[in-house]
């Protein structure tokens, strides 16, 4: 039976993050250096006799002239469910007018690779180190992948949406002619009337470099250290990203260079006070862990990248914070006690906000989470109300066990207890074991309802003969 494939909904979410988890132990997927949150990307899923069995996530790019295929996974092999979902991403990327579907791979998925290419996709890239790089952002990716094969690489491959009776290398030329007018070449002017800014720039560069020949060649010289990158502008205009660590020459003559380390980095969210989801102030503090792979987004589209990171930071703490209560009686998720979920919630946001800047964010964890000073002590007395009454309530239930163990016992080695007496026992173990204070046993002169015949006529003895024998003798 062939599968059924339809766009993902809703009620798709726990297959969808299962699924996701079972191939990329995440829901956080990484190409080309991006990160992705799959479970929220839209896609399809694949069914079959109703069951789910396969998944494609899709992600278009910036102006929707290309699309990529972030996830595409199935459960069963030579079912076609894996061709089924690429076909649903393909037109998926049709409908959206995309020119170019494309998507990426490590290197050692060879059936991949091989699944791929027998589908008339065409390698297009070979992008070396790029999964290093991400495993110094998670430390966890796993070294080897498929067959023992070491994952250094990611391999592109793409498919140009052909428009029918066009063959594919004139429609590819087209479509790389259409890009390349649109996103990359400059307006054309004639040839008598060439670009002013470009013009003027040229020249002064040109004039001060043969005038200021000494300066030009010793004050061209930039240093690029280990893990920054140099943007390097000409005349207000961005004119080449630096990234190799050595000496590089850039022409000093209207230039301005901005460094953007790509280091990690961690900033420390100071202590604030936040409404928790109760409405009680509390104290909240964290720390983020970060690092730039954007430079020219960090240096360009931002003002302070990094002050534009610490500031998002302290909004997205707030807003979490005040989502959940501090602590809660009936388990539902709380700061205290649900600490990895709300740092793995906090973390997502701020990615999504901060993308913009070229950061990606490692970790966002508390550092510190309390009751606000003002009602702290408030706070303090119900907690220790809370655990006085959990205290009482484990002695409590313990007493009842000693008791009824201790009645059993008697029974077993045959002494039989009146009702009253039962009771009796019952109430003294209970008031020995559960009191606070050190207990004075008394030992009762009679039996209360049950006396024996006679007891008082042998008490009364047994008092005259205390009694007379107490008396002092006189002589």
């Amino acid at each position: 039976m062939p599968p059924l494939v339809r766009a993902i909904e809703p009620r798709d979410l726990p297959a969808i993050r299962e699924e996701l988890h079972r191939h990329w132990h995440s829901t956080e997927i990484w190409s080309l250096g991006h990160r992705h949150c799959a479970d929220r990307l839209p896609g399809f899923v694949a069914e079959v006799d109703g069951v789910f069995a396969g998944l494609v996530t899709l992600h278009l790019d910036e102006g929707a002239w290309q699309c990529e295929v972030v996830t595409l996974s199935s459960r069963q092999t030579h079912a076609g469910i894996g061709s089924a979902l690429l076909r649903a991403a393909e037109g998926f990327a049709r409908t959206h007018g995309c020119r170019r579907i494309y998507l990426t791979t490590t290197n050692d998925n060879t059936h991949a690779i091989r699944f791929y290419q027998r589908r008339e996709w065409r390698f297009s890239a070979l992008h070396q180190g790029i999964v290093d790089r991400v495993r110094a952002l998670v430390p966890d990716l796993p070294l080897l992948g498929f067959d023992g094969i070491q994952v250094h690489d990611e391999l592109e491959f793409e498919l140009w949406l052909v428009d029918t009776g066009a063959s594919h290398d004139t429609t590819r030329r087209d479509s790389i002619a259409w890009y390349t007018s649109r996103h990359l070449a400059r307006p054309r002017r004639a040839p008598h009337a060439p670009d002013p800014e470009y013009t003027m720039g040229f020249i002064l560069t040109l004039v001060l470099s043969v005038v200021l020949l000494p300066v030009t060649l010793i004050a061209s010289w930039v240093v690029v250290p280990p893990q920054q990158e140099v943007v390097a502008l000409r005349w207000g205009k961005l004119s080449q990203i630096k990234k190799v660590p050595g000496l590089s020459w850039v022409n000093v003559w209207g230039r301005k260079l901005i460094r953007i380390s790509t280091k990690q980095q961690a900033i420390e969210v100071h202590r604030t006070i936040v409404a928790d989801g109760n409405g009680n102030p509390i104290v909240v503090a964290a720390v983020v862990t970060f690092r730039f792979v954007d430079s020219q987004k960090a240096a360009l589209d931002v003002e302070d990248a990094a002050a534009f990171v610490r500031t998002q930071a302290m909004a997205v703490l707030k807003q979490v914070a005040s989502r959940y209560p501090y602590e809660s009686a009936n388990h539902t998720t709380s700061l205290k006690s649900e600490t990895e979920g709300i740092a793995r919630e906090m973390r997502e946001l701020l990615q999504s906000k901060v993308s913009v800047a070229g950061a990606a964010i490692a970790s966002f964890e508390l550092s510190d989470l309390s009751y606000a000073p003002e009602i702290a002590r408030a706070m303090l007395v119900r907690q220790q109300a809370q655990a006085l009454v959990d205290a009482r309530r484990v002695i409590v239930d313990g007493a009842v066990q000693i008791v009824h163990h201790a009645i059993e016992l008697l029974g077993q080695n045959g002494h039989t207890l009146l009702p009253a007496e039962e009771a009796r026992l019952v109430s003294n173990l209970l008031v020995v074991i559960c009191g606070e204070s050190h207990v004075q046993p008394t030992v009762s002169m009679q039996s209360g309802d049950q006396r024996e015949a006679g007891a008082d006529e042998r008490l009364a003895k047994l008092l005259e003969k205390i009694a007379t024998n107490t008396t002092p003798r006189t002589r």
